[in-house]
């Protein structure tokens, strides 16, 4: 008669199966945030939010420590046994270490904010560094990552006032560290054709009124612009407006924002 070898019993192979799969997906997860580092930083792409940066951590720590945790199911009291305790031990200390490096620092360093007009159809992201102010914008690419597009002229500090003019065309309002205003427009649309680029400062020569019966009015004419409202009257030269984008136009004075 033939020698019968005992069959191994169905919950160690369940483990064995679930080791090998947690695995595949931690190293999918830890090779992917390598290539953002190695191939997306030198493009320029970051996460949109930066505390997904420690999720995706947590992702793959968190399936290596339960791979090394079914592995130690599997072979205990083998030599594989006690190694997957021990790889066990490690990636709960680094999962921990981790969880506490996102909580100190995932708002410490930089600040992030993802803005939408109230009607949707647009999104601004704005990234500031806490220590020195400076603070960039950002364009959704995909899911997950955003591209810088811009950055404010000078760096920003305190509160900032955001205002959606159109619904792609945002507006933040910022002091600096003097206490001046400063302001800066992301407009992510065209109102042109899209094939040679649109000057605001051409669209707007001429007299115009405001569509809301405020009473304000516009008028371009001998490189000055004029806005007028009952007794108040602002003039601003047509060289010191500064355009955003293709559809805003900023009157400033003296190189400020009005």
């Amino acid at each position: 008669m033939e020698d019968v070898k005992p069959k191994k019993p169905a919950h160690r192979r369940a483990f064995l199966a679930a080791g090998l799969v947690l695995s595949a997906c931690g190293l999918l997860a830890a090779c992917g945030q390598a290539a953002c580092f190695l191939i997306g930083r030198r493009m320029g792409y970051v996460y949109v939010y930066d505390a997904w940066l420690y999720l995706v951590n947590a992702a793959f720590l968190g399936a290596f420590l339960l791979a090394a945790a079914c592995f130690a199911v599997r072979f205990w009291k083998r030599r594989t046994g006690w190694a997957s305790v021990a790889a066990a031990a490690v990636f709960a200390l680094l999962f921990a270490l981790n969880a506490v490096v996102c909580d100190q620092n995932s708002a410490a360093f930089m600040q992030t904010t993802v803005t939408s007009p109230p009607e949707g159809g647009g999104e601004a992201v704005f990234k500031t560094d806490t220590a020195s102010g400076e603070t960039a914008e950002y364009r959704r690419r995909f899911f997950f990552f955003a591209k810088e597009r811009g950055a404010f002229p000078y760096a920003a500090d305190g509160e900032r006032k955001i205002q959606w003019l159109a619904p792609d065309v945002c507006a933040v309002t910022y002091q600096d560290g003097a206490g001046r205003i400063h302001q800066y427009v992301s407009a992510n649309g065209d109102r042109g054709t899209g094939i040679s680029y649109y000057y605001v400062l051409n669209a707007v020569w001429g007299g115009w009124g405001a569509a809301d019966g405020s009473g304000w009015t516009i008028t371009a004419e001998n490189q000055k612009i004029t806005l007028k409202m009952g007794d108040v009257t602002e003039v601003y030269s047509a060289e010191e407006c500064v355009q955003r984008g293709t559809l805003a136009l900023l009157l400033c004075r003296d190189g400020l924002p009005q």
